[in-house]
């Protein structure tokens, strides 16, 4: 049986809830977030261009993982030399819901 998955985007003040196989389009200066906002494991492909945004996600990666809010102000250094901003907090498990 296969799974229905969902996964809420925000991109700006737009939300967007995806299913299997949707995607979103994020450009760069365009704040945005997302959130698994189903009861199993997603899996998602980013695809990023220029291609060097890899080297925020190996340096992201050597830290232990983000648990909760209180995580983020570990991983706020990390985002500086990669030009990346964190405008706003994580999207709220009540925020994405499957409407």
């Amino acid at each position: 049986m296969k799974k229905t998955l969902f996964t809420t985007v925000q991109l700006e003040d737009e939300r967007h809830t995806l299913t299997s196989g949707g995607y979103a389009m994020a450009p760069r200066e365009v704040p945005h977030t997302y959130r698994n906002s189903g009861d199993d494991p997603a899996r998602v492909l980013f695809i990023y261009t220029p291609g060097n945004h890899w080297r925020y996600l190996e340096a992201a990666a050597e830290q232990s993982p983000v648990e909760d809010e209180s995580d983020i102000d570990r991983m706020l250094p990390i985002l500086e030399p990669y030009g990346i901003e964190m405008v706003g907090p994580p999207l709220d498990v009540d925020d994405a819901t499957v409407s």
